[in-house]
């Protein structure tokens, strides 16, 4: 399946597996417009997924030198608030939902 936007997918709840991958929740994937998504099979408990699909075009497709610092910022944020956030280890129900975020 192809889909003429930019997409991004986040798991939300269960998990499924993708090109030989297995995502969870928390789990992110980006694509640009009219690349291939591979088949996707939910895992046991099933799955909720967002899906935000958003037209760019006009806008540039890369980040300029001058703004290369956003990643390492925007790493550096989720660690601080998600260690913030996270209860003890003793309140948890299920496993704690992080953020993964790549370059």
């Amino acid at each position: 399946m192809t889909i003429g936007s930019d997409a991004f997918r986040c798991v939300i709840e269960g998990s499924y597996e993708l090109g030989g991958r297995v995502l969870e929740m928390g789990d992110t994937l980006v694509r640009a417009a009219n690349r291939l998504w591979e088949a996707a099979m939910a895992g046991p408990d099933g799955v909720d997924e967002a899906i935000v699909i958003g037209d760019r075009r006009g806008a540039l497709a890369s980040v300029e030198a001058r703004h290369s610092e956003w990643p390492d910022t925007v790493n550096a944020n989720v660690a601080r608030q998600s260690s913030q956030l996270r209860p003890p280890a003793s309140e948890w129900v299920q496993q704690p939902v992080v953020a993964h975020l790549r370059k």
